[in-house]
Formats: C-alpha cells, structure tokens, sequence
C-alpha cells in the first residue's frame, strides 16, 4: 500500500472510497514464468488478481504473448520492432497494420509485459472482443449501457425488460443531489453506488449498506479501475479521465494502446462539441431570440445563461425532492432531475472550453431552412460548438509512460500533425502486406462520373443506375452500399428497390436495429449508409459485393470543415482517403472471407493516385500498384 490519502467519503463529494483510506497501487511487474494472458486472473490470492504482470527486462516482449495462441511470423516480427522502439526510448509507437494481422493479440502483449494498461477502441463491439480473448482485462462502458437499478425498480419490472428499455438506463437515473443542511452543502449519493475502495481485493464483500445490490454501472466501472488491465471505449475513457475526481490514483497505468487510431480526432470533436438547441432553451425559460447569435461572445452569453437557468432548476427540484422524501439522505426517483443536471453539466463543460480558448472553437448555427448564418431561413433552431484543433485535449488524454496507437490506416506525418506531436517523438511500425489475397478483395473502378457538389441530377442517375446493375449481379447475396449523405442513401435505395435496408435512424428504427435484422434475416438483404465507413465488421455472408457512390470528402456545409481545410487543405485529402480506404475493407474480415468492391465515382480514383504516398502499402496488391506492398 502507497499509504496515499485519496478521495472523499462516499456521500460527501468525487467518487472516492472511505475519508483518510488507501490504495494497493496497480502492480508493475509479474513474475517471471506467470502466464501472461491465459483468458482470466487465476485464482491466486487477492493481491495477485490484476491480471498478467512481469518483471521488465526478466523476459523477452514475444514471452508475454497470450497463452493459447502461438505468434504468427508477422506478429513477432512486429513485436520485435516494438520492443525495439521501446528499448530505443520511444514513448509513442504508431502501428498500421491491415486486418487479420492480429492487432488485439500484439496490444495484450505489450499490455501484459508492462503490467498494466488501458486499451481504448473505436466500438463496443470491440471492447468485447478484447475482454471475450484476453478475460483478464475489464470492460468499462457508459451509463446508457445498463439499467438504472431505482427507476426500474420503482417500475416492478425484470432486468430483461429493464436491459432495453433505455428510459431506464443509468444515463436517466438521478445519481446524486446535492443536500443544504446547517448551513453546509453536501452530494449524497443514490444508495446503490458502491466506493471504489470496496474492489481493491477483487469482489466487495457486501453491497452498499442499506442496498441489496451494488449499481450496475458502478460496479464494473470500479472492477475496471482497480483491474491491471482495462478495456474503454472512447467516450467512456474521455468521460472518466476527465470527472476524475476521488480516483485518479486508479488512473495510473505503464501503458494505453489507442486502437482504431484513426477516428480519435472525431471522436474528441464529439466528446468536447456541443449542440444547443432550441427545445433546452425552452425548457428554461429561455430562447435563442434573446440573445446576440452573431459571434463567440453571444453563443458564450447564451450557454452561461441557460447553464445557469438549468443550475436553478435543480436546486429547486432537489429542495422539493427533498421535502416530499421526508429528510432522506438519498436521492429521488425524479428523472427529470438527472436529465437537467446532464444539461446543466454539458452546458458547463461547454463553457469552460469556450473560455479555455475561444479562437479554437467554431460555431454554426442551424435555421428552421438548415444549417444558416442567415436570418432569411428563419428562426434559429440549434447552435453547433466544436474545436478546430485537437492537439490540446491531446496532451490531457494520451499522457501514460508508453503509449501503442493502431490502425490499418495511419500515417505518421499526419498523424503527428493532427496529435500535435514531433515526428521524432514517434516510431512508426508498418505491415507491408496484407495477409488476405487480393483476389479476395477486389476493388474495380467503374469510373461512371467524377462526383462533387456540383454534379447534375443526370451525373447521379448514371451513377445509381450503375449500383442497380452491379446490385443484380448479386440477387442471391447480401451486400453494403456506402454513400456520403442520408439523401444519397435513399437515391440509391430508391434506384435499387426493395431488399436495400438504410442504416441509420429512419422510420423508428436505428442503426443497430439495422444491422441486426440484416444479420438475422436469411434474404439477400443490401445495407446503404452514410455511417458504416468505419466500425462495422460484415463477415463472410453478411456481406459479399461493396458499392462506393462516391468518394467521401468531409461536408464543406460544415464550418468547422471549411475552417479546418482552409487551414491545412492535405487534411480535407487525407481525411477523404482514409475514409475510403476503411471502407474497402468492411466485408473482408477474415483469411477464408472474399468480398468484391465496386466503386463508381471517378474522383476515388483521382484521390488515391493525388494522395498515393499516403497509402499504406498493405492496399498497394488491390489497387493494382505494381510495387504490391514494395514501396
């Protein structure tokens, strides 16, 4: 024990354990001869429950490769130039490596060699796959992800009912609130909440007192901090290190692999942007008319005002929750409560990083006629906040001793540029060559029409007559169709007919929704989406053709595109190519799977010869580039 006083009682403030306790630190080194990523902890006494550790320098990196699986040559040749690059002092190592490489196995190598690490991924979908081959690292996802144990009790229905009904998720139940008595305010949190101290010695030995169960949520939040080994996805990893408050002793680890590298910049876009809409403003008292939209200074004016109207809200609230509970030091089963605290946060949050820089944050705003500056397409219904540059928020959330970032698609210039580190900070490992052959994964240009903003009606009907022939070529095979907007999405779908199913949310039913009645149903079912670029895996019969409409520049309708690209024009390239290239390879995912990629627009084509020395030579073999992978 590290005889460190950490966070505040539990009821008092954070999410701390008991006042004045302490923690066993995250142990840093295994001993040599315990086998590193058997599938689960063994069984071994409570202090030996993080999950494979080993002694630095006791054993060689390829050692630590999970137990029960043997090291293909590409893989220990990779692990070979890792731990070279490590023995050479560098601190971040960028990996691109294609599919079926065997990335995950090559991250629990070195996740096991350093003792303990944080993988962080794309897709929940991809947490599980972590945590179902390496049992010793803990899943860590956001509330929405279960069930809030007093709304769904207070409902008398069963966890099953419960588990998929999001209006009784953890992300609508009322955690804490925040009680005034003798003149001093204290958080009192929702009797379920366990203290992170309870799993130190792996399981509490009791729920929190005065429940029969611990929160859901909670509970694997705080198996996850206290494991060696740890598995996030982004939102949920931006999410705890940035409300650390009461466990940031948790968040010390030897290593973070970052995999699917490729989406970390829009994924912190997402986390730290912002929308403000009108319905919010409504709700307290407010309205975007009473305030100036016409430049930072008024959407910071608007923001603070409703964050503190929100902020009245649910004081008033809690006082009332707390009359009506009779004295009860525990919150109520209002979720109106959490709702505007959520807003009140957000809206917080938002605020802060305005001020942080304001000249690193874009602003659009949204009309009744569509995204507008100007008045003449009426009343303003929502006003986007995003950063330009992420470089900042770079150095608060990618800061741990060695840092492994992955993708089958990354390039070190690029990469450094986007991150905002030095070139020399960073040692680049690349896979030259897929191991899929190119003949099962084709990839024809058909050339139909070279695309943009300004192409006629008559150019996108040559182009979906196109996918409808291509489409018939595959009647008795399911298939995915990418396209670039929601409008485009339907075009095709409308040109092909009946057996195309939109991915996203559209006639009450969601993306997920989607995909799962396309993998159920045993027709010959053709996905289309704008969204299915990245983090969906349609292995063998789930999908066998590919159709790209056309290539996927980012929207210039957005301003913080316009204002990125205006910056730095190879962005707008590069962020195009990468996009395209993720997509090549949605329907190929294993060494027996094929599938065929047809794309139709001219301009793809264009993109890849203009940014050819940003391709990563695993794709040189389908492209037809005669080095193949050479160079």
């Amino acid at each position: 024990m590290d005889g460190r006083r950490r966070g505040a009682r539990r009821g008092v403030g954070g999410e701390g354990g008991r006042s004045g306790s302490t923690r066993r630190r995250i142990p840093a080194a295994r001993p040599a001869g315990d086998a590193a990523g058997e599938g689960r902890s063994p069984p071994v006494p409570a202090a030996d429950t993080k999950g494979p550790r080993r002694t630095r320098g006791a054993l060689a990196l390829i050692d630590s490769f999970p137990k029960g699986f043997e090291p293909r040559r590409v893989q220990s040749d990779i692990i070979r130039q890792i731990e070279e690059a490590i023995e050479s002092g560098y601190r971040n190592i960028l990996l691109c490596a294609p599919t079926g490489i065997g990335k995950s196995h090559i991250a629990a190598t070195v996740a096991a060699a350093r003792g303990s690490s944080f993988t962080v991924t794309a897709q929940k979908i991809l947490q599980d796959q972590y945590t179902g081959d390496f049992g010793w690292m803990k899943p860590m996802k956001g509330m929405s992800n279960f069930p809030c144990l007093d709304l769904y009790d207070s409902k008398k229905i069963d966890y099953a009912t419960a588990a998929s009904d999001p209006s009784v998720s953890c992300a609508r139940g009322n955690c804490s609130r925040e009680v005034r008595r003798g003149g001093v305010t204290r958080t009192v949190w929702c009797k379920y909440k366990p203290r992170v101290d309870d799993y130190e010695d792996g399981e509490p030995e009791a729920p929190p007192p005065g429940a029969d169960r611990a929160c859901y949520y909670y509970d694997q939040k705080y198996r996850a901090l206290n494991a060696g080994h740890s598995v996030f996805n982004y939102p949920s990893y931006f999410q705890t290190r940035k409300y650390s408050k009461g466990i940031q002793d948790y968040l010390e680890r030897s290593l973070l692999v970052a995999d699917e590298t490729h989406e970390i910049e829009d994924q912190i876009i997402d986390f730290v942007g912002y929308e403000l809409h009108a319905p919010m403003l409504r709700d307290a008292g407010l309205d975007f008319s009473g305030f100036e939209i016409t430049g930072m200074e008024g959407i910071e004016a608007a923001v603070e005002v409703t964050a503190e109207a929100y902020n009245g809200m649910v004081r008033r609230m809690e006082e009332e929750a707390e009359r009506a509970n009779a004295g009860r030091a525990e919150p109520g089963e209002n979720p109106l409560i959490a709702a505007y605290k959520s807003r009140r946060d957000r809206l917080d949050t938002i605020l802060r990083e305005i001020r942080r820089d304001p000249s690193n944050m874009v602003y659009q705003v949204k009309r009744e006629g569509g995204w507008s500056d100007s008045a003449d397409d009426g009343d303003i219904v929502a006003v986007s906040i995003k950063p330009l540059d992420i470089s900042s928020y770079i150095k608060e959330y990618f800061d741990y001793p060695l840092q492994l970032f992955m993708s089958a698609t990354i390039d070190r210039t690029m990469f450094c540029r986007t991150m905002g580190f030095g070139e020399d900070e960073c040692r680049f490992v690349e896979v030259p060559r897929s191991p899929f052959s190119p003949e099962s994964r084709t990839v024809t240009f058909h050339d139909v029409r070279r695309l943009s903003y300004r192409s006629s009606r008559e150019d996108y009907a040559a182009v979906y007559a196109k996918a409808r022939q291509i489409a018939a070529m595959y009647e008795d095979q399911k298939g995915l169709i990418l396209t670039t907007t929601r409008r485009h999405c339907d075009d095709v779908a409308g040109a092909i007919g009946d057996r195309v199913r939109v991915a996203y949310e559209r006639d009450g039913m969601g993306r997920d929704a989607v995909l799962k009645r396309h993998a159920e149903d045993g027709g010959p079912s053709v996905l289309a989406s704008p969204s299915l670029w990245y983090g969906v895996d349609l292995k063998g019969d789930l999908s066998r053709f590919q159709i790209i409409v056309k290539a996927p520049y980012p929207s210039m309708g957005d301003k913080r595109t316009r204002a990125k690209a205006d910056r730095d024009p190879l962005w707008y390239q590069y962020t195009a190519l990468v996009k395209l290239l993720q997509g090549f390879g949605r329907s190929v995912r294993g060494e027996d799977d094929y599938a065929e990629t047809h794309v139709l627009d001219e301009g793809a084509k264009a993109l890849l010869h203009k940014m050819r020395r940003f391709v990563p030579r695993a794709y040189h073999d389908v492209l037809g580039w005669e080095d193949g992978g050479g160079g």
